[in-house]
C-alpha cells in the first residue's frame, strides 16, 4: 500500500518525502554522492569528519525505512533510481551507518542510533548470538537494529533490492568487557549483509532530516 503522499525529488540530492518511521512521518535528503568522495573511515573517522558537514551518517532505522518505503511506493516515478542507487551502494561497499552496537558482558547488549547527533537513540536488546541468515529466532536483534522484527518483511525486501538473502553478522558470544562496534549493511559477498560486528574503515553516504510531518508535493 503506497504512503501517503510519498514523493522523490531528484537529482543534485533525492528529498524522500513523508517516509513512514518509527517517530512517524520524516522527509529526508539524501545526499547523490558518497562522502568525501567514497573516503573509508571507520566509524569514530566519520564522526569527526562530519563535524562541520550537513550531512550525518545514515542510521539502521533509516536505511530500513528508506528500503521499505521504496518497496512499498514502486509505482513512484523516482524510485527506480533511488532503488538502483542503494543496490549499487550496496553491491560495491559495505556501507557505514550511524548506528552502533555496544557489546556487554553481562545482560542487554546496546544499539545505538545516530552517534553522530545531539540526541541519539539507544535500544536495549539482546544482540549476542548465533550469526547466520536472518530468521525469527533473531527478531529481537532485527527490531533493535533495522527497527522491524517482520523477518518475512525483511527477506522480500532484500530480495527486491538485490536478490541476495540477508545474513546477520554478530558477536556468537558475551564478551569479557564492553565491545564497540559500527552496523554496516552491504551485499557486495554473496549475501545481503547486515553486519553487527564491524570495527574498520567503510565508505558513507549523507542524510538530513528536512522536515516532518505530513507535506504534500
Amino acid at each position: 500500500m503506497n504512503t501517503a503522499d510519498f514523493h522523490i525529488t531528484p537529482p543534485s540530492s533525492y528529498q524522500l518525502h513523508n517516509l513512514r518511521m518509527p517517530e512517524g512521518p520524516v522527509s529526508l535528503e539524501l545526499s547523490a554522492s558518497l562522502l568525501d568522495n567514497g573516503t573509508y573511515l571507520n566509524q569514530a573517522g566519520w564522526q569527526e569528519a562530519l563535524q562541520e558537514s550537513p550531512w550525518r551518517l545514515i542510521t539502521g532505522l533509516e536505511y530500513w525505512g528508506l528500503m521499505e518505503n521504496l518497496f512499498d511506493n514502486q509505482g513512484d516515478e523516482h524510485v527506480k533510481t533511488v532503488r538502483k542507487l542503494l543496490a549499487d551502494d550496496f553491491k560495491q561497499h559495505w556501507m557505514m551507518t550511524g548506528t552502533q552496537i555496544i557489546y556487554t558482558p553481562n545482560g542487554l547488549d546496546r544499539v545505538v542510533h545516530g552517534i553522530d547527533q545531539d540526541n541519539p537513540l539507544v535500544v536495549e536488546a539482546d544482540i549476542t548470538g548465533q550469526e547466520g541468515y536472518l530468521n525469527d529466532y533473531m527478531r529481537a536483534a532485527t527490531k533493535a537494529l533495522l527497527g522491524t522484527d517482520d523477518i518475512d518483511k525483511v527477506k522480500e525486501v532484500y530480495g527486491w533490492l538485490n536478490n541476495k538473502k540477508p545474513y546477520l553478522w554478530r558477536f556468537n558470544k558475551k564478551p569479557t568487557q564492553e565491545v564497540k562496534r559500527a552496523l554496516v549493511l552491504g551485499g557486495s559477498s554473496g549475501y545481503a549483509d547486515i553486519d553487527a560486528d564491524d570495527d574498520v574503515g567503510r565508505t558513507a553516504r549523507g542524510v538530513q532530516k528536512i522536515s516532518t510531518g505530513n507535506k504534500g508535493s
